[in-house]
Order: structure tokens, then sequence, then C-alpha cells
């Protein structure tokens, strides 16, 4: 398999370091290279500048940010109530400081949360029910220590084989042995930890193992749930108008860069379906206002607008908007 070269970029906010994005023109991917190891990634996040992992409102961004998170939690909000859901459980990965597992839980809704950064876990947990859980990784619904002291356990079925792309090669990966853990009052009607909503805004291009995690949104979503995903959209205009600069690359912070097509594509190999996609409009001018910073030095509000409505316009023709919403079916 031949990745080819697409354009260099750098970490513009932390390290300063250089990387390539890599095309797999077969999916229509970018991946970052070189992919710092899972060790190393969070020296990249150590910076005041992550505004997810903090509360702050100094400069003119963190305000804009703070704006537009108002408007949009309520428009997700009115987004998962829209589903044909009965029991409302829902777990947001990468819940950040928690405001959007706040409104749920306080609409009515069943939240879990998952946040690998202690400081933004622990700020969730202050907005929260004091019996909400937040979790450190996906990963912690398999372990063998999650379920404490229960003793007996059942455990769900696992695809005996899948297929696992790494973007290097394919591996036929034998998961007989893969389990996920219930409580002692699990029945094949009550899965415990299986939800009726996952949501991921602007998370999964974080994930390191890609295919894996793939694997485990499927295991952890009930039949017939949602998956809501919002990702940026290296096809868009600012991300085009931007090139190296263009903000929604975040290296190496996002190790992987989505199109639809993309989406699509990876998803339907766990038979999760794309059954709409919605755009976020606010997304063109807030990326445009970073990347004014990074091409430029210099934060211009009114470029960044101009930018902004002009990637809105053209995406309202292309469907390429800066970031999507992808909800997707499990099948």
């Amino acid at each position: 398999m031949a990745l080819e070269k697409y354009l260099k970029t750098k970490d513009f906010s932390v390290s300063k370091e250089t990387f390539e994005l890599l095309l797999d023109d077969r999916i229509d991917l970018l991946v970052t290279n070189p992919r710092p190891n899972k060790e190393d990634l969070a020296k990249y996040y150590d910076t005041e500048d992550y505004i997810s992992h903090t509360d702050r409102k100094r400069s003119i961004t963190d305000r804009v940010y703070g704006f537009v998170k108002k408007i949009t939690l309520n428009h997700k909000l009115e987004m998962l109530d829209a589903f044909d859901i009965q029991e409302k459980t829902i777990l947001d990965i990468g819940c950040g400081t928690g405001d959007f597992l706040n409104v749920c839980q306080q609409a009515g809704w069943n939240v879990t949360g998952i946040e690998p950064s202690e400081k933004a876990r622990n700020k969730a947990l202050e907005k929260l029910r004091k019996d909400t859980y937040v979790y450190s990784d996906v990963h912690a619904f398999f372990e063998d220590d999650f379920a404490g002291e229960v003793k007996d356990f059942d455990y769900k079925q696992s695809y005996k084989q899948t297929k696992l792309y790494h973007h290097s090669e394919y591996e036929l990966k034998n998961v007989e042995d893969e389990v996920l853990k219930f409580k002692e009052d699990y029945t094949p009607e009550h899965k415990t930890y299986q939800f009726d909503v996952i949501t991921m805004w602007h998370v999964l291009e974080h994930v390191h193992d890609l295919d894996k995690y793939i694997y485990r949104l499927k295991q952890l979503l009930k039949p017939g749930g949602v998956l809501v995903i919002a990702a940026p959209n290296y096809k868009s205009y600012d991300a085009e108008f931007y090139q190296e600069h263009w903000a929604g690359f975040d290296v190496p912070r996002h190790l992987w860069h989505f199109s639809q097509t993309a989406i699509h594509r990876l998803f339907s190999t766990e038979f999760m379906k794309v059954v709409k996609t919605v755009p976020m409009k606010f997304d063109a001018f807030y990326v445009s206002l970073l990347s004014e910073q990074y091409k430029n030095g210099k934060k211009n509000f009114f470029k960044a607008i101009y930018r902004g409505v002009k990637s809105n316009l053209k995406a309202k023709r292309t469907g390429e908007y800066s970031s999507l919403i992808y909800v997707l079916k499990n099948m």
C-alpha cells in the first residue's frame, strides 16, 4: 500500500515540530506522519492553549469559542432529543470539562463520559451529579478490573474474526477471546454497558488505534443505536485556502484527517451506516480565526469572518463544510 505525500505542516500551538500529511487515496483519508507513540502524545496537549481542557475566557479566541459553545450545546441536545430512543443512555467520548454532559443530564439523559485529561475530567465531575462516571479511556470498559468486586461475569460475544486496517498492512486478527464485561444483573435483554447514543465531538481524529477504536464503538453501541461524530473536513474551502496553516489539521494531536468518503468507508466495515450529515457552520469562522494567526502571526477578525462566510457559501453548493456532524446508525 502506497501513501502519497499531500503537504507539510507544523504544530503551531505547542512543539513547533514539522509533520507530513499522507494521502490514502483508497478511502480519501489523510494520515499524520510521523505518528507519535501513545506515551508521547500527552506532551502535545500540555498547554493552556488547548481550550477544550479548560474553561478559560482570556483571549478573543477563548470568548468566541465560549460563545459558539453555548449556542451549539443546545443544538446538539435538540439533535439527540429528535432520536427515537426510550432509555436515553448516552456515552460522550472526549467530554472535556463536561458542559455537554451537564446539559444532557439536566434534560433527563443518563450520562457517562470518557476524558483522558485528568484536569478536564475533574472539572467535568464538579458540574455533574455525584453518581456520574467519567472514565479515562474507552478501553476501561474492557479491562479485567473494571467491574470491581463483581464475582461472576457474563460476556458479550465478539466477532470471531475481524479485518483491522492499520494503514500500513492488512492484518487478520483473531478476536475470539475479546470480551465485554457486564454487571451481575446482566441478561441478554439488559446490556449494562451498551448505550443508546455515543457522541464524539471532534474526538475521532485524536484516537491512536483507529480501527480498534471503531470496533470498540460497535461493541459499546446498542443494536439500532446512534453514533454521532463531529470532525474537521479537509475537503472544505477554508482548508483549501489556508493549506498548511489550516487550524483544522492541528498536528500531531489530529492523527487522522477525514473526508466524507473516509467516514462512510471506515464505518461501513462494522455495519454502521451514515444516515445524516449536518454542517457545523460556526467552525468555519473559528478555524479561520486560528488559521489567520498561524499564517500571518496575528488574529485578523475581519479576514476570518470573510473566509468563514465564503467557506459556508461554497459549501451550500458542494456540501463540504469546514466541519461536519455524521449521524450513524448501528445496523
